[in-house]
């Protein structure tokens, strides 16, 4: 063999193993990629496992009221209707429509409460679940 081609060989020897340590290192730097990306989206997985259960729940209770507010203004409703029917006289049609305006706020604002309690119960929980995770992830 000749000159020429053995310092070919020992070029393209010493090329490859100059190759070797980025390609080492790309690999390691892929796997380090890819580990923090799997924690990510278990972090985010369990985010919206937690806060999903939380927001059903919570939304199951906004409906329950809702439901509870749309039934107790129907009783209401038909209540004052038959109270309605019954008035002799100008004086009892104010006193059963002004009753009827009396209860059906303090309905409205008694449950109004309770679904902002609700509300802000929901928004605390998902932003302290939120920040749990979040510390997690920094650890």
């Amino acid at each position: 063999m000749s000159e020429t081609m053995r310092s070919g060989e020992n070029v393209i020897r010493e090329a490859a193993h100059a190759g070797e340590k980025p390609m080492r290192e790309a690999r390691r730097m892929a796997a380090e990629t890819t580990s923090a990306m799997a924690g990510a989206a278990e972090g985010a997985a369990e985010m919206i496992r937690n806060n999903g259960e939380a927001v059903a729940e919570r939304l199951q209770e906004a409906g329950a009221l809702w439901s509870e507010l749309a039934q107790d203004a129907m009783r209401q409703n038909v209540e004052t209707a038959q109270n309605l029917m019954r008035c002799r006289t100008l004086a009892d049609f104010m006193e059963v429509q002004s009753n009827w305006m009396r209860r059906s706020l303090d309905n409205f604002l008694g449950r109004g409460a309770r679904l902002s309690e609700l509300s802000a119960r929901l928004a605390i929980d998902a932003m302290t679940r939120m920040s749990r995770i979040e510390e997690r992830r920094a650890r």
